[in-house]
């Protein structure tokens, strides 16, 4: 099942998103499958698994189930996500659930700027100018 899942996430299979989302919040699905569904959600890159997972960070849930769902609300990149972040990374009593947590906003928000890249653009002569000669 796990490669399944994995596997999954490797194709970033969105028509699977509903389903795993479903699986992740089975009483009967043990942590590791748990985990690699937060996994595979996040290389799905699928929004529509964002605030399930949101969701799921509110169940008591051992931190490094939680750090993977936080890890793949980064991926997931949806800006919805990040007041939940935000107050994970202001309100957890763990400083790496804190830093985690700012690394996903952090991510968010490098996804949702504009590109930083400047281009140069040449200046354009003057049309009623002749053009300068080159020395």
């Amino acid at each position: 099942m796990i490669k399944a899942i994995d596997y999954l996430g490797k194709l970033r299979a969105t028509a699977a998103t509903q389903i795993l989302v479903q699986k992740l919040f089975m009483r009967d699905v043990p942590v590791p499958v748990q985990q690699r569904i937060l996994v595979s959600l996040g290389r799905m890159g699928d929004v529509r698994a964002a605030t399930p997972i949101g969701e799921y960070l509110g169940r008591d849930t051992d931190p490094e189930t939680k750090g993977t769902a936080i890890f793949a609300l980064g991926e997931i990149g949806d800006q919805a996500s990040i007041p939940k972040l935000q107050t994970i990374q202001t309100d957890a009593t763990d400083p790496h659930m804190q830093r985690l947590a700012g690394e996903a906003v952090a991510k968010i928000n490098r996804r949702l700027s504009p590109s930083t890249v400047a281009v140069q653009i040449p200046a354009l002569e003057d049309e009623n100018k002749p053009p300068t000669a080159k020395r």
